[in-house]
């Protein structure tokens, strides 16, 4: 699982700016430059970076991707960052986990019922560069945490299945109407 000294990063996006992707940039761009940790960064999702986001060598911007492709970055990715100031649900979060890859996110929105920290990923409190540069750094060395991911994603996509959403919607709905 994952033996090249080479850590992949994954976001995927396609709101660049409202899923933290600026973050993202800046964070790798620090794990490489303060950590020494050689990462590559691959963005899927927006069709353009804005413009005040340099693209480095160690950057692969996809674009839109469909689905397979998505998971196919995934499966090879090391983690998933996706430090989104707004996440109403998190598809992508449970995309990855399906995939057997680590998630940081930050510990708002659905992101607290997903990424289970030290188990499935890491969360971050702020939109700080450098704990997000921190919490990807120790993901990413974790050897062990892919595996203890890989062992618990089930359940997490389980109690996040389209089923077990509208069972518990249903039972809210009944419960406000009687």
């Amino acid at each position: 699982m994952h033996d090249l000294p080479t850590r992949t990063i994954a976001f995927v996006g396609r709101h660049f700016f409202r899923k933290g992707g600026d973050l993202v940039v800046n964070a790798v761009r620090m794990l490489r430059q303060r950590h020494g940790i050689d990462a590559q960064l691959v963005i899927i999702g927006p069709q353009h970076l804005p413009p005040e986001i340099e693209v480095e060598p160690w950057m692969t911007v996809m674009g839109d991707q469909p689905t397979s492709t998505v998971r196919d970055v995934l499966r090879e990715a090391h983690v998933l960052a996706l430090p989104s100031r707004y996440e109403a649900y998190g598809i992508a979060i449970l995309e990855s986990l399906a995939s057997g890859v680590p998630v940081v996110g930050r510990r708002a929105f659905a992101m607290p019922e997903m990424i289970r920290q030290g188990e499935n990923g890491a969360m971050i409190e702020t939109f700080s560069t450098e704990a997000l540069a921190d919490a990807l750094g120790s993901v990413v060395m974790d050897r062990a945490l892919a595996h203890r991911t890989v062992d618990g994603a089930a359940n997490v996509i389980a109690e996040h299945s389209w089923t077990a959403v509208a069972d518990r919607m249903t039972s809210i709905i009944r419960r406000s109407v009687s």
